[in-house]
């Protein structure tokens, strides 16, 4: 077992510390997001490729994806009722000055409140747009994923997903982040962590084709790394790629944001950096 760090961070929340990844990569053990199998150290088992993990027996993982798959099934009409709720009780708004983002900016985003636990709630999509997890926000400010549902995107409800949009497309990483991407006006996208949902981001770009695909990194080492990982997934996949971090001093897009960075101000930062070139690689083959 390997303990995470800043070159290599954790694959499930993103964060280069407490939590470890099996030597041959098949499972992580993370501290922050749960899963249906808790760890002896207080953290949780994410089986990362289930065809290499064969030592549990079958029976195992065909109960968990069973359960899994039950869970998920309500998981739309239960968001609903919480975005009801959080509108119907202010707890909205309450959040909305928490994190210095719009109201209208969370509804866009399916974001509820769940009074059984005394949580906001973030639905967390796949790339075709069904919700397939729960991303549950304390008054602590402390996150961890639904037991029994799956890390994927934050995806505004209205987003034509499959419709060849010709526009620019932002890809942020988390949901505050996503909202702030739509309150400083550009379609946005918010992936769960600096390192996940790469798979889902490409099928997201298949589908809607946009003319730009901007990622924006956090300042920090974890985040260029992932935005520089996700980049060169996503480039021979769209027409034109670009990666930006906000200015020095500013960790995050919402930092930015909250710091007085106007529609203007990020449309700048887009159209002064240069699209990424494609990388070919040749390969040569011993005669």
């Amino acid at each position: 077992m390997k303990r995470v760090s800043k070159l290599n961070p954790c694959t499930i929340c993103g964060r280069a510390d407490w939590c470890g990844i099996s030597d041959d990569g098949s499972f992580a053990i993370c501290m922050r997001v749960e899963s249906g199998r808790p760890s002896r150290n207080g953290g949780y088992i994410h089986i990362i490729e289930l065809r290499e993990y064969h030592r549990r027996p079958r029976r195992i993982c065909v109960t968990m994806l069973r359960s899994a798959s039950s869970v998920v099934a309500g998981l739309a009409d239960r968001c609903r009722e919480w975005q009801a709720i959080a509108d119907q009780g202010g707890w909205l708004e309450n959040l909305s000055e928490s994190i210095c983002v719009s109201p209208a900016a969370l509804r866009r985003f399916g974001v509820g409140f769940n009074p059984a636990e005394h949580c906001w709630t973030w639905p967390l999509r796949d790339a075709a747009g069904w919700i397939i997890g729960v991303n549950r926000r304390f008054p602590d400010s402390n996150k961890r994923v639904m037991f029994g549902t799956h890390t994927g995107l934050y995806i505004p409800d209205d987003l034509q997903i499959g419709a060849g949009v010709s526009s620019v497309l932002l890809i942020v990483e988390g949901g505050s982040d996503a909202c702030a991407g739509f309150d400083m006006g550009l379609p946005t996208v918010g992936r769960f962590s600096c390192t996940g949902q790469t798979d889902m981001l490409a099928d997201l770009a298949r589908a809607m084709n946009p003319s730009v695909m901007v990622i924006v990194g956090d300042s920090d080492g974890p985040g260029r790394a992932g935005a520089e990982r996700l980049a060169r997934a996503l480039r021979p996949l769209v027409r034109a790629l670009k990666v930006i971090e906000p200015p020095a001093g500013h960790k995050d897009l919402r930092a930015w944001h909250i710091a007085g960075a106007t529609d203007g101000d990020l449309i700048r930062l887009i159209n002064e950096t240069p699209p990424q070139p494609l990388r070919l690689e040749v390969v040569t083959h011993a005669r």
